[in-house]
């Protein structure tokens, strides 16, 4: 049993490590459009495709947590 226990652990840090890279690089490609929309005159924020994106996560995964993973994704691009 605590060696059953042990490599599912193992296996959760691992999946951890990949969510935190993967979620690194989505905040680093939203700093990105917001420097190009910065550079271009744009508007930064865009709250429609905020909503797009929300919506289309939902209705693949049905996750309760989208709400609060892209809320925080968002607000820390904004930064």
């Amino acid at each position: 049993m605590v060696n059953n226990i042990e490599i599912l652990r193992k296996e959760i840090d691992k999946i951890d490590d990949e969510l935190v890279e993967l979620l690194n690089k989505r905040v680093d490609q939203g700093k990105e459009i917001i420097r190009y929309k910065i550079e271009k005159g744009m508007d930064k924020e865009d709250l429609e495709r905020e909503k797009e994106i929300i919506t289309r996560l939902k209705e693949k995964y049905g996750s309760k947590l989208v709400d609060e993973i892209y809320a925080s994704i968002f607000r820390e691009v904004k930064e």
